[in-house]
């Protein structure tokens, strides 16, 4: 477990701070409120705040928007000015919002990158790159889908058909998530179910009855170990469990409670 900073009801991993990448996760729900800014437009001025209070200040940010494959792009100054093109204007606030659809994103380019998220495991890899030892990043959404999809190891190749560095290197931070027991599913859940094919053996899934236990942190630290990643902290919170606090959002303490609906708390890095 990695130390954390708890600054302006942020948390903060420090080592990954000290390596050069700012980082944070919105650990109060009453001050942040939900990262969704669709549905909650005062997100946008709070996240300028927030990028203030780190010495971050960018008129455009990336929202990862997460679609649960294992897809993973490449961010460059080059297309980022593409996508800017389609940024979206659908709230209007201090910053714009430039939405990319993928559940991995791999980038040397100074610019925030922020997901709303809630349960799902954010790992975030960073290393330098030999050919001009700058340093990179590998943002990704490890939800039950990126697990069983690779997605980690996935990311990892595609980022040395670009940079050059060895596994060993890399440093990983694993964000919030929803730990062992409070994650359940009904396995007759339609989607869950299809998922769950072939899989029902696998150290990470536990069934009982009509409930399925997930260890997804466990899996996750597990895949960083065997791709050789020797530093991997995490945080040590539960997402269900701070919810209950009112410090981040759980899908799953929602689906149960009936309450806080489709909220969501932030994650975000930037070089």
């Amino acid at each position: 477990m990695q130390k954390l900073i708890f600054r302006n009801n942020l948390g903060i991993f420090s080592r990954l701070l000290n390596l050069g990448v700012k980082n944070f996760f919105t650990y109060d729900n009453e001050k942040w409120g939900s990262a969704r800014y669709t549905e909650n437009p005062k997100f946008l001025p709070n996240l300028r705040r927030i990028f203030k209070y780190q010495g971050v200040l960018k008129e455009h940010y990336i929202h990862l928007m997460s679609s649960h494959n294992d897809e993973v792009q490449i961010l460059t100054k080059g297309n980022l000015e593409a996508y800017k093109i389609f940024c979206q204007d659908e709230v209007a606030g201090p910053l714009k919002p430039v939405l990319v659809y993928t559940d991995s994103l791999i980038t040397k380019v100074k610019i925030p990158i922020v997901i709303a998220t809630a349960d799902c495991a954010i790992v975030v890899l960073t290393g330098i790159d030999k050919k001009d030892s700058k340093r990179f990043v590998i943002f990704s959404h490890l939800g039950i889908a990126g697990v069983l999809l690779n997605l980690i190891a996935k990311s990892i190749d595609t980022a040395k058909t670009v940079y050059k560095f060895k596994n060993s290197d890399l440093e990983a931070f694993v964000f919030p998530y929803l730990v062992r027991d409070n994650y359940k599913k009904e396995r007759e859940e339609i989607k869950f179910k299809e998922l769950l094919k072939g899989y029902e053996g696998v150290k990470f899934i536990e069934v009982s009855g009509n409930m399925v236990d997930i260890y997804l942190g466990r899996k996750v630290q597990d895949e960083l170990k065997k791709l050789g990643v020797k530093s991997i902290s995490q945080t040590g919170l539960d997402t269900l469990e701070e919810h209950k606090k009112g410090k981040l959002f759980s899908h799953t303490y929602s689906y149960f409670k009936k309450k806080d609906k489709g909220k969501r708390f932030a994650v975000g890095v930037s070089l």
